[in-house]
């Protein structure tokens, strides 16, 4: 057994996670985890508004800190954690306990749930030394920076779609993309935590061209209460495979699939390239998705389109469903494509050196859209004048949109620390009830400038311009509607200016 230590623990209160780096205890190799503290987060929600407004409230006892008490008022004691196994996806841990009657006994637990003991409890932790090796990565002896290095493999476990606590990715090729195998290889994840509302299996009356369909059902909440805490959401992961067959080709994802009732269903392939050390280049996640897509009675193509990065790491591939439908997808189709296939829509969801497709000739390539209701709005870009120029739009398609639509991207502040820097472009709207916006960000509300147009305007020149301070760490552009009308976005330039 390794002995380890916990290096580093950092809690993400938006994604409701803690990351735990452990390291080994001359610090050569580190392993991230990562675990939901979803109890926590949502007793807060849910009590905090009734607190405020003068509600008694009777504290929850959450499941680790009840198992401790447990533990105290029968006289026992955790001596050490060892985490010692895989079995299938999920990695496991033995707690080493003693009683009362100092009897030994032996308790096995998910490394989840080892690690909130550990946290709580400081307690030993150790590692099998086979697994140690086949999970860490090795640390550079050359930077002497220890704790940014630990920094840095807590990122690979914020930022990749890799599942907390899974086996690692060694396939090179995808497996069970036809569902022969069931459903081996694939793990669903849905919210509520606390209630399941899905079902997935294959189903055993339907087939596409003599091989099994998969069927996913996402039942609907009771009502139609739309101010939900969470929405109810499933999402299907395959379990990934290893880039370095696909590195610099053009692949293509094609399925068929069925939908019912569906409000909200795509596809997604997410691309990841992790640094393994703090002076290497930013870690970059690219993500391509189809459209939502449209009930059917019939089987409808889908397809997806992605150059694989050179420094590409591990390719996912996803399938989304949110608050309810019925969803059959056949057997999945991963292959290479020549340069004449046009690409898919992308985006990177962390910030690059610098902005991307500002003329918009390529599409909204290096633009990613955010929404609470995606289909209460429509967007893309279109030919202004015939002669080359083009624009961005966003349009609202439902009488009355339930929230906001935004197109954006962000980059890297680094090249413009210290500096003050300027944003151009003209606007155009029609039937805006509420105000349209372009916007600049320093990553924080206090750092927002914008322009606004409101009913219905000509093409109209605006600036925005903002000083981007030393302890800014990422700059964000973009275009938001907000209810009824639609704006148009041309001429976009972005400059230093002092």
């Amino acid at each position: 057994m390794t002995p380890l230590k916990i290096a580093l623990v950092k809690k993400l209160t938006k994604l409701w996670t803690t990351t735990v780096v452990l390291s080994d205890e001359r610090e050569e190799r580190a392993l991230p985890f990562w675990y939901h503290n979803l109890q926590i987060e949502l007793s807060t929600i849910i009590h905090d508004p009734l607190i405020e407004a003068g509600r008694k409230v009777i504290g929850e006892p959450f499941a680790i800190d009840f198992l401790l008490k447990l533990i105290q008022e029968l006289g026992g004691s955790i001596e050490r954690i060892e985490i010692d196994a895989l079995q299938g996806d999920i990695t496991y841990a033995r707690l080493h306990m003693r009683g009362r009657d100092g009897k030994p006994a032996l308790v096995n637990t998910r490394l989840d749930d080892a690690l909130s003991l550990a946290l709580r409890l400081e307690t030993p932790l150790a590692i099998n030394d086979e697994l140690w090796q086949h999970l860490s990565v090795s640390l550079t002896e050359k930077e002497a920076n220890r704790e940014l290095q630990f920094e840095a493999v807590a990122a690979m476990a914020q930022h990749t779609s890799i599942r907390p606590l899974a086996s690692p990715i060694t396939s090179q090729q995808p497996r069970n993309l036809d569902f022969r195998d069931g459903l081996k290889g694939w793990q669903a994840r849905g919210l509520p935590l606390w209630e399941k509302r899905f079902d997935l299996q294959l189903d055993p009356e339907v087939t596409y061209q003599g091989r099994p369909v998969l069927r996913a059902v996402l039942q609907g909440e009771d009502g139609t209460n739309q101010e939900s805490i969470l929405r109810n959401v499933i999402s299907l992961s395959h379990e990934g495979f290893l880039a370095d067959t696909y590195r610099g080709k053009r692949m293509r994802l094609v399925t068929y699939c069925q939908v019912r009732e569906a409000k909200e269903a795509y596809f997604e392939i997410v691309v990841t390239s992790p640094p393994l050390q703090p002076d290497s280049e930013h870690y970059q996640l690219l993500i391509t998705r189809t459209p939502l897509l449209e009930e059917t009675a019939d089987w409808q193509r889908q397809e997806l389109v992605v150059d694989v990065p050179q420094n590409a790491s591990v390719i996912m591939l996803k399938l989304h469903m949110a608050d309810q439908g019925t969803f059959w997808i056949s057997a999945i189709q991963w292959e290479p494509v020549d340069q004449s296939v046009p690409l898919t829509q992308f985006y990177h969801t962390l910030p690059l050196a610098d902005l991307q497709n500002l003329d918009f000739q390529h599409g909204l390539d290096g633009w990613f859209s955010r929404s609470g209701n995606p289909r209460d709005y429509t967007y893309g870009t279109e030919s202004v004048d015939g002669k080359g120029t083009h624009c961005m739009y966003i349009k609202a398609i439902r009488e009355e949109p339930r929230s906001l639509m935004r197109l954006q991207q962000s980059i890297k502040a680094d090249n413009y620390l210290g500096k003050r820097v300027r944003l151009r472009g003209s606007l155009k709207g029609n039937g805006l009830l509420k105000p349209a916006r372009l916007y600049m960000r320093k990553g924080a509300i206090q750092g927002y400038v914008e322009h606004c147009i409101v009913g219905t305007q000509d093409w109209t020149a605006c600036e925005i311009a903002t000083f981007l301070h030393e302890e800014a760490s990422q700059l964000e552009i973009g275009l938001l509607l907000n209810g009824k009308g639609q704006v148009w976005l041309k001429d976009l330039a972005f400059e230093v200016v002092g």
